[in-house]
């Protein structure tokens, strides 16, 4: 099985990796962006007991920062003889036996409110659920049209945009683990509590 996840590209039929863009404007945008607060809370916790944990909670956000960024650096995706492999950023490595795959959709979708459409892959079983899927905020139109090139599967092409609401619509089951109900509500409830915490934090630094 390793040498299935491995994917590389000498034993691969295909093989990409993201959008580079898209690393090199993170980390520029996230340097920019976490600069000025990490200074604001330095100053705002200057001279009380929280700000040994302030600048050991910007260490840690720091290094989670690089961590995530050398991960998107190991991204790719790739189809073997007999596989679909993924290696993901933060979830583990997955690799599709390519004998699942009964169709293979690729269409466009409007981003947002955007009026720009944005290729997007679908591979599904012969019971119609998502095996797994490419979408191009991700990877280019070219790398999706290799894939779907490469893959063991009935391949449906219709580039007439459509809407998020009317692609999930027609394709249910194209909603990720990352999109469902149960996920949209812990990411509320996880920016509540440390929403609260903070607050809480900065109250017993300062006093009411």
């Amino acid at each position: 099985m390793a040498d299935v996840r491995s994917g590389s590209p000498d034993a691969s039929r295909a093989f990409v990796r993201p959008l580079p863009a898209l690393g090199r404007t993170a980390l520029v945008s996230g340097a920019f962006s976490l600069l000025p607060v990490f200074a604001a809370i330095l100053w705002l916790t200057h001279g009380s007991w929280l700000q040994p944990v302030a600048v050991f909670a910007e260490v840690v956000v720091t290094a989670v920062f690089f961590v995530v960024y050398i991960r998107f650096r190991l991204v790719f995706t790739s189809v073997t003889a007999t596989h679909f492999v993924k290696q993901r950023m933060v979830l583990p490595t997955t690799a599709v036996d390519l004998s699942l795959i009964d169709r293979v959709l690729v269409n466009r979708v409007y981003r947002g409110g955007s009026t720009e459409a944005l290729t997007q892959m679908l591979a599904v079983d012969a019971m119609g659920r998502r095996l797994f899927a490419m979408n191009a905020l991700f990877w280019s139109d070219a790398d999706i049209t290799t894939i779907s090139d490469a893959l063991d599967g009935q391949t449906t092409v219709d580039l007439s945009p459509m809407s998020r609401r009317e692609y999930f619509r027609e394709f249910p089951m194209a909603r990720g683990w990352y999109l469902s109900r149960a996920a949209m509500i812990t990411y509320v409830v996880s920016a509540c509590v440390v929403i609260t915490a903070a607050v809480v934090a900065l109250r017993a630094a300062f006093g009411d």
